[in-house]
C-alpha cells in the first residue's frame, strides 16, 4: 500500500457514532468544519512571531555580509567583501542549464549596514497589514487543525451510516476512506 495509510493496519471502527437528524443535517455539519479547517490552514501568523523571525532572518543576513577587516588592518589589504552562491540560469534553444557561481554578498552587506533601518521598514509593513485578531500561533494551528480532522472523520462516519441506511448516494466529493470502510489505524485514528 502506498500514500497517508502505507505500512498501517486497520481493524473495524467499533466507536460511537456522532447523531444528526438528516443526512443533509450531517452534511451541513461537514461542510462548516471543511470551512473552519481550511481557515485554520490559512489563519494568519501572529505579527509577534512574523517579526521575531524577520530579526532572525536580518541578523543571519547580516552575519553573513559583515566584511572582513582583519587583512587590512594587518596586512595593509583591501577589505574582504563576503560572496553568496549565485545561480546563473543558462539558456540554449531547449536545452537549459546551471551553473553555480559566487558573488559579492549584497544582500548579507545590506542587512550589516542598514540592520536596523530594515527591521523598521519591514515592522511598519507587517504592522499595516497584520491581523492579529484572526491570527494562529504554530501550536493552535496544529491543536485546531487536529481537532477538526477528528471531528470531520467523526461527522464523515456519521453521513456514510446515515447514507447507507437511507439507500441514498454517496455525495460526488470524497470522504475519509477510513469513514467510507468504516476502519480505524491500530494506533486509534
Amino acid at each position: 500500500m502506498r500514500g497517508a495509510f502505507a505500512g498501517q493496519t486497520f481493524e473495524a471502527f467499533t466507536g460511537k457514532l456522532v447523531k444528526f437528524a438528516s443526512v443533509e443535517a450531517a452534511r451541513a455539519e461537514i461542510d462548516q468544519i471543511k470551512a473552519a479547517l481550511d481557515a485554520a490552514y490559512v489563519a494568519p501568523h501572529p505579527s509577534s512571531v512574523v517579526k521575531a523571525k524577520i530579526r532572525h532572518e536580518i541578523d543571519s543576513l547580516a552575519n553573513r555580509g559583515t566584511p572582513s577587516l582583519r587583512a587590512a588592518l594587518a596586512h595593509g589589504e583591501s577589505v574582504h567583501w563576503k560572496h553568496a552562491p549565485a545561480n546563473v540560469k543558462l539558456t540554449e534553444d531547449l536545452a537549459t542549464s546551471r551553473v553555480a557561481v559566487t558573488s559579492p554578498d549584497a544582500l548579507g552587506l545590506i542587512a550589516w549596514a542598514f540592520r536596523d533601518k530594515l527591521i523598521s521598514l519591514l515592522d511598519a509593513e507587517i504592522d499595516a497589514f497584520a491581523d492579529d485578531k484572526a491570527a494562529l500561533s504554530d501550536e493552535q494551528r496544529d491543536t485546531m487543525i487536529a481537532k477538526l480532522s477528528a471531528d470531520l472523520l467523526a461527522a464523515e462516519r456519521a453521513e456514510v451510516a446515515l447514507v447507507t441506511s437511507a439507500g441514498v448516494d454517496h455525495r460526488a466529493d470524497v470522504v475519509d476512506v477510513r469513514a467510507l470502510l468504516g476502519i480505524v489505524g491500530r494506533e486509534g485514528e
